[in-house]
């Protein structure tokens, strides 16, 4: 997860950063060969996305490596912390770019839930941190980072559908991407943590809490 992470982020940093966000692929196809209308502000907001995305998308490896949650929490604090502080920045300026994002209403609902969830996972693993519930905080955790890997997975899905069906047909599987990005990843999260919720149950009732 950290290799195709940090992959991403480098070619953020060439992309948006080297090259500049005006001479960049994706702008290019947006405004020059799609024609969409795109503000000062969306490019503003996109840069900051992508800053804020960043920050997760590469501290969220470490926050599952167990030698440094039991040798050095207080560096686990701070990387979650931090972690979740990229998720809000991340998230609310994807709230604003995904209304603008190719495809159309199905797309912009899709990239919509996303920036919502996305955030919600995110206070939710605080949340538990701080209540000390560590098993509820490592399943949110879980789900949360499935979110965050969507900065990877919406590449992978967009190369392999262009090699299929090609890049004039961008527009279309675009649609399907918006929610084949992120929905697959949280089902799988959602499958993969539910035994550790359970377990959370259990010891809820344990201490002689409310499970619920």
């Amino acid at each position: 997860m950290f290799v195709l992470g940090i992959s991403i982020v480098i070619y953020a940093i060439i992309q948006y950063g080297i090259i500049g966000l005006v001479d960049s692929g994706f702008y290019y196809v947006k405004v020059y060969y799609y024609q969409e209308k795109l503000s000062s502000i969306w490019d503003m907001m996109i840069l900051i996305h992508i800053i804020g995305s960043s920050i997760p998308l590469l501290i969220g490896p470490f926050l599952f490596v167990k030698k440094i949650r039991r040798d050095k929490l207080a560096v686990h604090r701070i990387m979650g912390y931090a972690y979740v502080g990229g998720i809000l920045i991340g998230g609310i300026s994807g709230f604003y770019t995904a209304f603008y994002s190719t495809g159309g209403v199905v797309s912009h609902i899709g990239f919509i839930l996303l920036s919502i969830l996305w955030i919600y996972s995110g206070l939710m693993v605080t949340n538990y941190a701080i209540k000390g519930e560590n098993y509820f905080h490592r399943a949110w955790a879980i789900r949360s980072y499935s979110l965050t890997f969507v900065a990877v997975t919406l590449r992978l899905w967009l190369g392999l559908f262009a090699l299929i069906f090609g890049g004039e047909a961008y527009v279309s599987y675009y649609v399907v991407i918006a929610w084949l990005c992120w929905v697959p990843n949280l089902i799988i999260a959602w499958i993969y943590t539910a035994p550790i919720i359970k377990k959370g149950m259990w010891n809820r009732e344990k201490n002689g809490l409310n499970p619920l």
